[in-house]
């Protein structure tokens, strides 16, 4: 299990830098960088694409020059590296919003992942308020979810909090099983936090269209002082691949129900903070440097 996550804010790379990144990555990457518009977009966007290169090379032993990585018609990234015989199942995710961007990579289980940043930040300002913002998503919350956000409506930060760990389990749950915004709406997928706490609870479970789903789990925490940042982990069989590409790379598609809880408690390990030069080739890493120094005078 990994768990990684750059904080894309304060990384302010110099122009020659951010080019020499782009160009380790693939053509058809660097074009879809090269879309976004505004810069800190186009930074969240390459430092993703520098977490999963790093993620495969790492579990996959392989060079740079041989990572492998293709989408699901929903959008998840997975790889076609050989898979080790201890991470049968190895997939990722990948999540970028506000101040950071985070990986998360499991051995057995689906994995999906989610950054949920302030909606402060993405207010304009006078415009709408907090509670007018949270509004217009009401038709993408089960009608519990909506009742315990609308529970806090007289504490706007408690509310808010509530809001952003519900939208990002859903977030979360949609992108491990590979469908993303292919799963509509939103709303079949009711969350329950484990210790009844909407707020301070660490684990989650789901039902959808009104079924629980006991081989999924879900873990959600802070990530640095106002994110929050969900990882979801279910079984191999629930992927949602219209292609297969991504179904055929599973050396163990299947896991019974006690197998499964078992890989569903394991310890996930803590979220490490990386560095740009932490995900880099390491014979690109003098070449870097110089050129990270060069911006630096």
């Amino acid at each position: 299990m990994l768990r990684w996550y750059l904080n894309t804010e304060a990384w302010t790379p110099s122009s020659d830098e951010f080019e020499f990144l782009l160009n380790l990555i693939n053509e058809e990457d660097q074009r879809q960088v090269r879309k976004f518009i505004h810069e800190a977009d186009q930074k969240r966007a390459l430092a993703s694409r520098l977490l999963q290169r790093a993620c495969v090379r790492l579990i996959c032993k392989c060079s740079d020059s041989g990572v492998q990585i293709m989408r699901t018609k929903g959008g998840k990234p997975f790889t076609l590296n050989q898979k080790p015989k201890a991470a049968p199942n190895f997939n990722f995710n990948v999540s970028h919003e506000g101040d950071y961007t985070a990986l998360a990579a499991e051995p057995y289980c689906l994995c999906g992942i989610d950054v949920a940043a302030p909606l402060r930040a993405r207010r304009p300002s006078g415009k709408q308020s907090l509670h007018q913002i949270i509004n217009t998503m009401k038709g993408q919350f089960h009608t519990l979810e909506w009742s315990c956000i609308q529970s806090y409506a007289q504490r706007e930060d408690m509310m808010e909090d509530c809001f952003l760990r519900h939208w990002s389990l859903k977030e979360a749950y949609v992108k491990a099983r590979g469908d993303g915004l292919g799963f509509e709406p939103l709303s079949r997928a009711a969350f329950t936090f484990e210790d009844d706490d909407s707020i301070l609870a660490r684990y989650a479970t789901v039902a959808v269209d009104g079924v629980m789903l006991n081989g999924w789990r879900f873990e959600i925490q802070r990530l640095g002082d106002k994110h929050w940042v969900t990882v979801a982990r279910g079984p191999p069989q629930d992927i949602v691949d219209a292609y297969g590409v991504f179904k055929s790379t599973f050396g163990q598609k299947h896991c019974d129900a006690s197998a499964m809880q078992e890989h569903l408690h394991d310890t996930p390990p803590h979220f490490t903070e990386m560095n740009v030069c932490d995900l880099i080739p390491d014979d690109t890493l003098s070449a870097y440097d110089a050129v990270h120094h060069k911006g630096k005078l």
